[in-house]
């Protein structure tokens, strides 16, 4: 296995040039992208290797194929020019013709909203023995993006960039970044995990970056280096970058390290789309679903986030519904399992008078019955904790669920390596505040809590 890692390492550093390497910094004609295609050993991508399928609502189920050139297809499908358009955009080891989550975006898409839905096919190109190839080849199919949307908006009365968004996930994100910069104009490029191997010292015009559309969002689950397991790139690259649970690994995900670096080599599409990678499209898909936003709230970083720090600072939805208006780093929690969406609850509680000094954990846990909820701790062990003292954490609750609808259950454990620290924790209040609707609630008022016992709380509307 370490083996396997290592040769995966060796085609990464092989491949360090960033991937217009490929193609040189230049616009390159139609039907000769291959042109320096450097390896012998791969075939050289042609336009036959990618399709652009496009549905709508008359067609949802029956796609007409769109050809940069062809006018006879063009005017022969159901395009509409007025209307908006979405091309969304698979990424490694995936393939548009049973995709799971690009058939359930695209019909969520039609049921959203009267609008053009293009899946973009790239299965040959992005499926193979060597990853850095696929990476590479994100330049090629980009332009190939590029030129369809412009020869659309050549032949077809209404259209232009400004009815543009692109949505491309992992490697197809870093093709609707190469799609944007080369054709200019674009209203929005979502990015959902955009892949990082191969792209993090890449030129921006190789990569998704904010200056691809007028509006560039990414969602971050899996951010990090591939040393360290991580498949997405780590850096914020458009205007709003929304870091879920951290944006490194998802709540609900099952460890993933080594077992899938190693599938990366051995091209299992299941573990490519590895469950912390792939919740970026999960993510989206509920996005367009959902009746009411999550919201991400701007932070340093995510430690802050998570001890209530940044819930008075500027906070945007995620998703299709992106609060457009917004720039920055946000962060943002979930739940574990779908429906993944959540509202944020800022926990704010006093120490009680009775004793001089304090040591001991606190956590919470939201008790949510048929699903599985994270243990937050307060604080932990060795600090002292002083009457008066005013500690905060981060719950989150379902999306559309009340905070009186939630009990919280929470436990003090002493430390018992300081035997003289009292038994007990003395708490003057536990107020609770709904992110989302700005209300407050009571969840306890002069309660004591004894070592090793579990209080459950229940929220009262109102101030303790």
């Amino acid at each position: 296995m370490l083996t396997r890692v290592v040769v995966l390492m060796c085609l990464v550093a092989a491949s360090s040039a960033a991937p217009q390497s490929f193609y040189g910094h230049r616009s390159v004609p139609q039907r000769s992208l291959h042109e320096n295609f450097p390896s012998k050993s791969f075939s050289r991508p042609t336009l036959d290797d990618i399709e652009f399928r496009l549905y709508t609502r008359e067609s949802r189920n029956d796609p007409d194929r769109l050809i940069t050139g062809n006018l006879t297809l063009l005017e022969g499908s159901k395009f509409k020019g007025h209307l908006p358009l979405v091309v969304v955009t698979h990424g490694f080891s995936e393939t548009a013709d049973d995709s799971e989550w690009m058939n359930a975006t695209k019909n969520a898409l039609l049921d959203k909203t009267d609008t053009n839905v293009i899946l973009t096919q790239w299965q040959e190109l992005a499926n193979g023995l060597r990853y850095d190839i696929a990476a590479r080849n994100t330049f090629y199919v980009g332009i190939a993006l590029a030129d369809l949307l412009e020869f659309l908006e050549n032949n077809t009365e209404g259209f232009n960039g400004s009815r543009v968004h692109l949505v491309g996930f992992s490697l197809g994100a870093q093709v609707s970044g190469v799609a944007g910069h080369k054709y200019p104009g674009v209203a929005r490029i979502t990015g959902l995990d955009p892949a990082g191997p191969l792209f993090e010292d890449g030129n921006p015009e190789s990569r998704l970056d904010a200056s691809d559309a007028d509006l560039v969002d990414a969602i971050h689950t899996n951010a990090g280096y591939l040393l360290t397991g991580h498949f997405g790139y780590n850096d914020p690259v458009g205007h709003l970058d929304f870091y879920v649970n951290g944006g490194s690994s998802q709540y609900g995900c099952p460890p993933f390290i080594w077992d899938s670096i190693v599938e990366i080599i051995t091209l299992s599409p299941g573990d490519i789309d590895a469950c912390s990678h792939g919740r970026a499209h999960e993510y989206f898909l509920e996005s367009i679903l959902a009746s009411e936003p999550t919201l991400g709230f701007q932070c340093s970083d995510y430690e802050k986030f998570e001890v209530g720090e940044c819930f008075d600072t500027p906070r945007a939805a995620m998703g299709y519904n992106v609060t457009r208006d917004a720039k920055g780093v946000f962060y943002v929690d979930t739940q574990g399992e779908a429906p993944f969406f959540s509202r944020h609850v800022e926990v704010n509680l006093t120490i009680g008078e009775g004793e001089s000094t304090y040591h001991g954990e606190l956590t919470f846990h939201t008790v949510l019955p048929g699903r599985e909820t994270k243990e937050v701790v307060m604080f932990s062990g060795w600090p002292s904790l002083h009457p008066g003292d005013l500690h905060k954490t981060t719950l989150t609750i379902p999306s559309r669920t009340t905070m009186d609808e939630v009990p919280f259950d929470v436990v003090f454990h002493k430390n018992y390596l300081l035997p003289l620290s009292p038994n007990h924790l003395n708490v003057e209040s536990i107020v609770a505040v709904d992110t989302y609707t700005e209300q407050e609630y009571c969840l306890a008022s002069k309660k004591v809590l004894q070592t090793g016992t579990t209080y459950s709380l229940k929220a009262t509307l109102g101030s303790c």
